[in-house]
């Protein structure tokens, strides 16, 4: 084959940051930086983000003939997570090679709304048609019903980078994330309270007791 491998990145959500977000950045940095490779990025979401690299192209809210013309285009499809809307032509095709990156996971049989575990029978289906599938955690791994290998989520390194830290540390715990039941708030809140003990008599706002005993949302 005498071009660039072209790799089609799906993801259902694309603003600027965000993990998924991140995910589909990293991954198309990398690609570019070891291999010889066109990116097209499709999403439903619309946006300006660009990820500024060579040979990589953003495709925001195509219609279904768009798409199934990317689809076409690809040697290889990755799938940032499920997202019905963007993954309809893999059932058409499903001798294109797929990959499917899933971060969360939920059997149909448990879902409540009659909508979203119709959904969830699609998803399981485009499950069984994945060449191959990535769960993010063990958690995760043992809810999927294929096999699938345990590649845990990222971090950008040009971003994210130890410093030299003048005096003690003062021990605060920085939680970033959705305050949602997935991202396991919760459980940290929890694991402290078990690390801790009992909390002081003396607790005053600001302390790592009063947050957790004032974190409503969790």
């Amino acid at each position: 084959m005498n071009r660039p491998v072209r790799l089609l990145l799906v993801s259902f959500t694309l603003p600027q940051v965000g993990g998924l977000e991140t995910m589909v950045r990293l991954i198309a940095r990398e690609f570019v930086r070891l291999a010889e490779v066109e990116i097209r990025i499709v999403t439903p979401t619309a946006g300006e983000w660009d990820p500024h690299l060579p040979g990589v192209t953003v495709h925001r809210q195509p219609s279904l003939m768009q798409l199934h013309s990317h689809y076409q285009w690809a040697d290889a499809v990755f799938f940032n997570h499920f997202y019905l809307k963007v993954a309809l032509p893999l059932f058409w095709m499903p001798s294109k090679p797929a990959v499917l990156s899933i971060s969360g996971y939920t059997p149909p049989a448990q879902v409540e709304h009659w909508k979203h575990r119709w959904m969830g029978r699609l998803m399981l289906a485009l499950l069984f048609r994945a060449h191959a599938v990535i769960a993010c955690n063990a958690w995760c791994r043992d809810l999927l019903p294929v096999e699938s290998t345990i590649v845990r989520n990222p971090y950008d390194e040009e971003r994210f980078t130890l410093h030299p830290v003048e005096g003690a540390r003062p021990g605060d715990v920085l939680f970033a994330g959705r305050i949602t039941w997935s991202k396991g708030c919760e459980e940290l809140i929890e694991a402290f309270a078990q690390i801790l003990g009992p909390a002081p008599a003396d607790d005053s706002p600001g302390s790592l007791w009063w947050g957790m005993a004032n974190c409503e949302k969790c």
